[in-house]
């Protein structure tokens, strides 16, 4: 038992993880890997990729806890959604 414990500490780097960083972290992924599909494959506009800069970050700051990452990505997510619905 102690050596499951052991081996998934190992595998995280001996971090535990919250509820919050369980769930949060691997949505921004998924966001961050659908903008950066939207960039490749639908059109190649610029907010699509600020986008997806942004989410990366997110979760870069949510996995390192790195205030400074997450402000910078919620800096990049809201300029991505300004450029595309406000400036069209």
């Amino acid at each position: 038992m102690d050596d499951e414990k052991n081996t998934e500490s190992q595998a995280t780097g001996g971090k535990k993880f919250s509820v919050y960083e369980r769930i949060f972290i691997p949505l921004f992924i998924v966001f961050a890997i659908i903008a950066l599909i939207d960039f490749i494959v639908i059109d190649q506009k610029l907010y699509h990729l600020t986008r997806a800069v942004g989410f990366g970050l997110f979760a870069y700051g949510a996995y390192k806890n790195h205030p400074l990452a997450g402000g910078a990505g919620a800096v990049f997510v809201i300029g991505s959604l300004v450029a595309k619905y406000v400036l069209g």
